[in-house]
C-alpha cells in the first residue's frame, strides 16, 4: 500500500501546495493486566513522549470492580508498560484534584485542601508543601501547571502562583474584577503563558469565567480585560510556541488568536453547543478538539469524535470506539486510547516530497531510482542522470525522511536510497550520513516498546541527547543510557553514578556492591565517588560509604562527607594531606563547635596533626584568645599560655592588664628557663603602676599603655622630673637614654639645654644631635655639632646633606682621600665645585 494512502489533506498551505497530515499507530498499549479505562481515570501525560500517570477519578461515580478498594497512581510509558504503582491515601493525602508533569518528569499532585505533592517517576515523594490558608479556606476552582510552576484560581476568583517548585513560595497575582457568583456546572477556561513566550516577558495567566464575556490577562501587577464580547470561553489552549491561543466559546465557535489578542488568526463554527472535553494543538498550525461519546449525538453509541481544524477553516474528523486523551507536542499531538498510542502530525516536507503521488522532486526520483536498482532495472541510472546536479540535496532529503519515519523497514529503504545516491556524489559530506544513522539508531532504541519514548526528529533535536540520557537514567534504564553515551561519545559519568547509587539501595552484600561499583566507575575518569558514598551513608551503610570515599580523588568532596559521618580524624587527615588550608580550617571549626573540648584537644595533639595545631593557633590568635589559652593549659604548655596572657593584656585597660600580667608571671615561673620572661612581666606591672602615678601628676591620661622609652620621652616633653628615676629604676642603657633625651629636647626647641647636654661625654657620639636638629628643620643648630663628629666620612655626609660643599671638600682634602672627593663631586651639580675637586685630586 502506498505510504501516502493514509494521509489526510487539510487545506492548502503557502503557494497553494496541499497540506497533509498523517496519523500513525506507534504502540499497542501493554496495560491490559491493569484494566485501564481512560474514561474512568484522571490522566496526566508528559510531552516529548513522556510518561502517563493515571488514577481513579475521585470526581466520578464508578462501579467497584476487583477486591482492592485502595486508590493507586499508576505510571506508564507511552507504550503502556507499567513503570510504577504507588498508593494514594485520600484520608491522609487529601482528595486528588489535579495531576501534571514537570519538565524534569516529576509528577505534581494538587489536592482539594490546597496541598501539593511532587513524586518522581517511581512514586518516591520528593516534595510536599501547603498553599496559603486563604486558598484552602476559599477553595480551588482551576489548576494549571507549566515546566516547573503552578497557577491556582480560587473560588473568589483570585489567582495564586507558585513560580518555582524547587523553592515553593505562593504569591497572589492581581485580582479579577468580576462578580463572585457563578454557575458551578459551567467550566472555566484557563492557561499559562510563561515569560519566555509571553508578549511582555511576564508570567501571564489567561482566564475566562462564565459570568463574563471577555478574557482576562492576569500578571503579578495587573489584571487586563481584553474587552471581548464573544465569550465566555470554557476551553483555552496556547500553542506550543506560545504565539497563538485557541479558544472555544459557548456558541460552539473555535477562535484562534494571537497570544496578546491583537490579531485574529482563524474562526470555525463547530455547530456544537457542548464544549469539547479537550482542546489541543497539533504542532503550530492546526487545533484538535475531542468530544466524549456522551457529549455528541451519534447513532453508533460509544463513539468519540476528534475534530482537527486547519488555519484556513479546513477540517478533518476521526472517530474512536474508546475514550482518548490528547497530548500536545511541539510538532504534533499524541493520541492515547485504551488500546493504542498514536501520533497525529503534519507530514514533514521531506517525506511529502518523496511519497506524494506523482512527485517528481529530486528526492522522489532518487528513491524511485533506488527501488529500480533493487529490481536490477536499467532505468535507475536514467533517473540518477536526470537529477545529477541536485543529487546532494536529494540525498539529504532521504536522510531526513528516514528519521521522520517510525516504520523500521521504511527507514532502511530511505537510508539505502540515500546511500545509493551519495555514491554518485563527488563531494558529499559522508559524516552527515553517519550522524543521521547514529541519531536514528538512538531514536529507535528509545522508541522500542520496552522503553516507550516515541520522540520525533524535532523533539529529539529540542531535547538533546543529554536530556534523553537523563530521562533514561530516571527510568532506571542504565544499560541503554550507558550504551548511548558510548555510541555518541558522551561521558557516561552521570549514568554510572546514578547506577551505582541504585546499586547501593539493593539488598546485595556490601562487598559485592563495592567490587562492582569500583570496577565500573574506574572505567571513566573523574567519576565522583562522593555522591555514591553519600547515598550509602544515607541508607545506613557507613562502612561501605567510608570505603567508597577512599576512592574519591578530590579532598574537597571527601572531607565534608567524612565530617557528616562522624569520621573526624579521617577528615582532618585527608584535609592535611590535600594541602588545602581552607579544608583544614573547615574540619577544625567543625570539631570546635561539635566536640567536647577535652576530646578536641586530645585529637589535635596526636602525632601527624602539627599543621592543624599551627593553623588552630593562628586562627585563635585572631578570633578566640580564650579558647587558645584553654588549649595551651590542656596541653600543659604554660609558656605559650603565659605568652597569650601577655598578648591579650595589650588590648585591655590597666586593671585587666595588670591581672593578666600577674597570671603570665606565675605561668612563666613554673619553668626555670622562662624566669627572664617572668621578670619582664614583673617590670611591666611596675611600669604600669608608675605610669598611673605619672598620669596623676600630669592631670590627664598620657602615660598608661606606653612603652618604657615613650614614657621617658613624655616625661621630658611634659616637664615631669621622673626621666632619670625611670632610667635608674629600669636600668635603661645610657645610649638609649641619650637618644630619647636628645629627641625630646630638639622637639621642644630647647637648643640651649641641648647644647649644654652635648658638653657631657656622649656615649652615642654627636651625629644624633645633628639629626635631631635637622628633623626639626634647624640647620644652624645642626652646624654646631658637625665639627664634634669624630668620623670624617660622617662629617662629610652631614655637610653634603646641608649643601656645605666647601667644608666637606676641606675635610676630604685634609684626609687626602680621593674616593671621598669623588663622592662629593657626584653629589654636586655646581660646575665650579666640580672643577675645584678635580684640581685638588690632581694635586694629590
Amino acid at each position: 500500500m502506498s505510504v501516502s494512502a493514509e494521509w489526510v489533506q487539510l487545506g492548502k498551505g503557502k503557494k497553494g501546495i496541499p497540506v497533509y497530515y498523517r496519523k500513525k499507530e506507534i504502540y499497542t498499549m501493554q496495560w491490559e493486566n491493569d484494566s485501564i479505562n481512560i474514561s474512568e481515570c484522571m490522566i496526566a501525560a508528559a510531552n516529548y513522549g513522556g510518561p502517563i500517570a493515571l488514577t481513579r477519578d475521585p470526581r466520578k461515580l464508578l462501579r467497584f470492580r476487583g477486591t482492592d478498594p485502595r486508590q493507586y497512581i499508576f505510571v506508564f510509558s507511552s507504550s503502556g508498560k507499567r513503570i510504577s504503582k504507588f498508593e494514594w491515601q485520600p484520608q491522609s493525602n487529601g482528595s486528588l484534584l489535579y495531576m501534571g508533569w514537570t519538565e524534569e518528569e516529576t509528577l505534581i499532585c494538587v489536592t482539594e485542601d490546597a496541598r501539593v505533592y511532587v513524586f518522581d517517576i517511581f512514586g518516591k515523594q520528593l516534595l510536599q508543601f501547603s498553599l496559603l490558608d486563604d486558598i484552602k479556606n476559599v477553595g480551588i476552582l482551576k489548576v494549571k501547571h507549566w515546566e516547573n510552576g503552578l497557577a491556582i484560581l480560587t473560588k473568589d476568583f483570585t489567582v495564586h502562583v507558585v513560580a518555582d517548585l524547587n523553592s515553593p513560595s505562593c504569591e497572589e497575582f492581581a485580582p479579577l474584577n468580576v462578580p463572585k457568583e457563578y454557575d458551578d456546572e459551567k467550566e472555566i477556561g484557563m492557561c499559562v503563558l510563561t515569560p519566555q513566550v509571553s508578549a511582555h516577558g511576564d508570567l501571564e495567566i489567561i482566564v475566562s469565567v462564565p459570568q463574563h464575556s471577555s478574557i482576562f490577562i492576569v500578571t503579578e501587577k495587573q489584571c487586563l480585560d481584553v474587552a471581548l464580547e464573544n465569550g465566555p470561553f470554557p476551553k483555552i489552549a496556547p500553542s506550543p510556541s506560545g504565539d497563538a491561543i485557541a479558544t472555544f466559546n459557548e456558541s460552539g465557535c473555535l477562535w484562534v488568536v494571537k497570544s496578546d489578542f491583537t490579531e485574529n488568526h482563524a474562526e470555525f463554527d463547530t455547530q456544537s453547543k457542548n464544549p469539547p472535553s479537550q482542546i489541543a494543538w497539533c504542532g503550530e498550525d492546526s487545533v484538535c478538539l475531542y468530544w466524549e461519546p456522551d457529549q455528541i449525538n451519534n447513532r453508533e453509541g460509544n463513539v468519540s469524535l476528534l475534530l482537527m481544524i486547519g488555519p484556513n477553516g479546513d477540517y478533518s474528523t476521526f472517530t474512536y470506539d474508546s475514550p482518548i486523551h490528547l497530548v500536545t507536542e511541539n510538532d504534533g499531538v499524541r493520541v492515547i486510547t485504551n488500546d493504542t498510542c498514536e501520533f497525529l502530525q503534519r507530514v514533514p516536507d521531506a517525506n511529502f516530497d518523496i511519497f506524494k503521488i506523482g512527485s517528481l522532486t529530486p528526492s522522489a526520483m532518487l528513491y524511485d531510482a533506488y527501488i529500480e536498482f533493487e529490481k536490477k532495472n536499467a532505468s535507475s541510472i536514467r533517473n540518477i542522470r536526470a537529477i545529477k546536479a541536485k543529487l546532494p540535496g536529494a540525498v539529504k532529503s532521504c536522510l531526513e525522511a528516514a528519521v521522520n519515519e517510525f516504520d523500521a523497514s521504511l527507514q532502511k529503504s530511505l537510508l539505502r536510497a540515500a546511500s545509493y545516491g551519495k555514491s554518485f556524489c563527488e563531494d558529499f559530506d559522508h559524516s552527515e550520513f553517519v550522524s543521521t544513522c547514529k541519531m536514528l539508531r538512538v531514536m529507535n532504541a528509545i522508541r522500542d516498546p520496552s522503553i516507550g519514548i516515541p520522540v520525533t526528529l524535532e523533539q529529539y533535536r529540542r531535547l538533546t541527547p543529554a536530556v534523553i540520557i537523563d530521562r533514561l537514567i530516571n527510568r532506571m534504564q542504565h544499560l541503554l543510557a550507558y550504551r548511548i553515551c558510548n555510541y555518541l561519545k558522551i561521558k557516561p559519568n552521570n549514568v554510572l553514578v546514578h547506577w551505582a547509587c541504585s546499586k547501593i539501595l539493593s539488598n546485595e552484600d556490601d562487598n559485592i556492591i563495592l567490587d562492582s561499583v569500583d570496577t565500573k566507575l574506574n572505567e571513566c575518569e573523574g567519576v565522583p565517588f562522593s555522591i555514591v558514598a553519600s547515598t550509602a551513608y544515607s541508607v545506613g551503610k557507613k562502612n561501605l560509604a567510608i570505603q567508597l570515599l577512599e576512592r574519591e580523588e578530590r579532598a574537597s568532596e571527601q572531607v565534608p562527607l567524612l565530617l557528616n559521618m562522624g569520621e573526624t580524624k579521617n577528615a582532618l587527615r585527608k584535609a592535611i594531606v590535600s594541602g588545602e588550608t581552607d579544608l583544614v580550617y573547615l574540619v577544625l571549626l567543625h570539631m570546635k563547635s561539635k566536640m567536647e573540648v577535652s576530646n578536641f584537644f586530645s585529637i589535635i595533639n596526636e602525632k601527624g596533626f602539627r599543621v592543624a595545631r599551627n593553623l588552630l593557633v593562628t586562627y585563635c590568635k585572631e578570633q578566640d584568645i580564650d579558647f587558645l589559652k584553654m588549649f595551651y593549659h590542656a596541653l600543659d604548655k604554660s609558656n605559650e599560655a603565659a605568652a597569650m596572657q601577655v598578648f591579650e593584656s595589650f588590648s585591655k585597660d590597666m586593671q585587666d592588664q595588670k591581672k593578666l600580667l600577674l597570671q603570665a608571671k606565675d605561668l612563666f615561673n613554673k619553668k626555670k628557663e622562662y624566669q627572664v620572661d617572668s621578670k619582664v612581666c614583673e617590670e611591666q606591672i611596675k611600669l604600669l603602676q608608675l605610669q598611673k602615678e605619672l598620669d596623676q601628676q600630669a592631670g590627664r591620661e598620657i602615660f598608661v599603655g606606653l612603652s618604657l622609652s615613650d614614657t621617658i620621652y613624655q616625661c621630658i616633653m611634659n616637664g615631669i622630673k621622673a626621666a632619670k628615676k625611670l632610667k635608674n629604676e629600669f636600668k635603661v642603657p645610657d645610649k638609649r637614654y641619650w637618644w630619647i633625651r636628645i629627641a625630646a629636647l630638639a622637639k621642644l626647641g630647647k637648643w640651649n639645654k641641648l647644647e649644654k647636654f652635648s658638653k657631657k661625654k656622649s656615649p652615642i657620639g654627636f651625629r644624633p644631635f645633628v639629626e635631631a636638629c635637622l628633623n626639626q628643620g634647624n640647620t644652624i643648630e645642626a652646624l654646631k655639632y658637625i665639627p664634634k663628629v669624630t668620623d670624617s666620612w660622617e662629617k662629610v655626609e652631614l655637610y653634603v646633606e646641608l649643601l656645605r660643599f666647601k667644608e666637606a671638600i676641606e675635610i676630604a682634602y685634609q684626609e687626602k682621600d680621593v674616593g671621598m672627593l669623588r663622592w662629593i663631586k657626584s653629589k654636586s651639580t655646581n660646575p665650579k665645585t666640580k672643577q675645584t675637586i678635580d684640581d685638588l685630586i690632581n694635586k694629590l
